[in-house]
Formats: C-alpha cells, sequence, structure tokens
C-alpha cells in the first residue's frame, strides 16, 4: 500500500493520500507515526485523510482493535480528523463510532469542500 502525506499550506491541513490495498493494522500504525511526525513538523492538528483509492482487506475485529493501535502510534486526540470515503459506508461508519467513542475528534465525509469547512 503506498500513500502520500503533505501540508497543505492553503488549507493549514496535513493531507494523507492512500493509493492500493491496506493489509491489516501493522500497516496502519507505521503509517499514523508518520502522519503524527509531519502533524508536529507542521504544528498542525488538522488531518484530512483520503482513502477513496483504497481497498481494505482485514478482519472485523480489526477495525474494534484500530483505537488501539492508533494510540500506541502517538497519535494524540487533539487532531480534527476528516475522512474521504467513497465505498464500504458501513464499515467506515463502525471505524468512525470506535475511534470517537476513544475520544478521537473524526467525522467521515464524501466531498472534499465539505471535509474541509468541517475541519477549519
Amino acid at each position: 500500500m503506498n500513500y502520500l502525506i503533505t501540508h497543505v499550506e492553503e488549507h493549514d491541513v496535513i493531507r494523507i493520500d492512500f493509493f492500493g490495498t491496506i493489509h491489516g493494522l501493522n500497516e496502519v500504525e507505521s503509517i499514523m507515526k508518520n502522519l503524527r511526525l509531519t502533524a508536529d513538523y507542521f504544528t498542525c492538528p488538522r488531518i484530512l485523510c483520503d482513502v477513496r483509492d483504497v481497498r481494505v482487506v482485514d478482519r472485523f475485529s480489526d477495525m474494534y482493535q484500530l483505537g488501539s493501535k492508533i494510540a500506541a502510534s502517538g497519535v494524540v486526540r487533539n487532531y480534527s480528523t476528516a475522512i474521504l470515503f467513497a465505498e464500504d459506508e458501513t464499515k467506515h461508519r463502525i471505524v468512525e463510532k470506535v475511534l470517537c467513542n476513544r475520544g478521537y475528534r473524526l467525522k467521515l465525509f464524501r466531498e472534499e469542500d465539505d471535509a474541509l469547512k468541517w475541519i477549519n
């Protein structure tokens, strides 16, 4: 799975674009560590995460363990994270609920403009 993390100065957000296939939680943990380092470097707590071009291969239980993996990577709860998604709304809604219940500020969007309005 490939990803690109950038700081979008125009909106002052850290953007992470995913491409390809995610094969479980171990990949997610290392990506989140890189995301945290980038957000810390730019002192930017606003994250725009685009998973519209990604295929997720996971077990149902992985969705519930995601919060602990993100916490282990050092991502703090004061980040505001907007997630752009295209398919599999049920899985994404479960992940949204799990992470919100763990204290993360996170919301799902289909439209980038809506996500940027919410995140700022």
